[in-house]
């Protein structure tokens, strides 16, 4: 619960500007000439009280990690159609040229607590959510940008 030092903060933010670099070439390289960027400005206030000052924050949409609805995503370049996945499923089968396409389905594996008892979803004995934050390290930073 302390504050980041110069160091820490460097290597953040070195972090996140190669995140934000293979996003874009990944979204680039797929989505190519479809993509219809647009620069977005927001003003953000920072600080509070007397030291509060305003900034213009500038950043290019969609490379900007928002989740987007699908009227947006599609002003934007980022899907071809709106639907459902019945039509993505059509749409790539024609695409690939097959009359009866095979469909796999994965599923996620239920938790080991529950599979000796076979719990219904709708009744847990423990709380799935305690479980993951007890089972999964993680790192814990809290981020505040300046």
């Amino acid at each position: 619960f302390q504050k980041p030092d110069d160091r820490q903060r460097a290597y953040l933010q070195k972090i996140l500007d190669d995140i934000q670099v293979r996003f874009e070439n990944v979204v680039t390289s797929a989505r190519g000439g479809h993509l219809k960027p647009r620069e977005a400005k927001y003003r953000i206030t920072v600080g509070e009280g007397e030291e509060a000052r305003e900034i213009v924050h500038t950043e290019t949409e969609p490379f900007n990690g928002k989740a987007y609805l699908a009227n947006e995503a599609l002003a934007l370049g980022l899907i071809d159609k709106i639907g459902y996945s019945e039509d993505a499923v059509r749409a790539a089968a024609e695409l690939a040229g097959l009359d009866k396409p095979k469909i796999v389905r994965y599923k996620r594996k239920k938790p080991l607590f529950e599979l000796p008892f076979g719990l219904a979803k709708s009744q847990p004995l423990i709380d799935a959510e305690i479980v993951d934050k007890l089972t999964a390290p993680r790192i814990l930073m809290l981020w505040k940008p300046e």
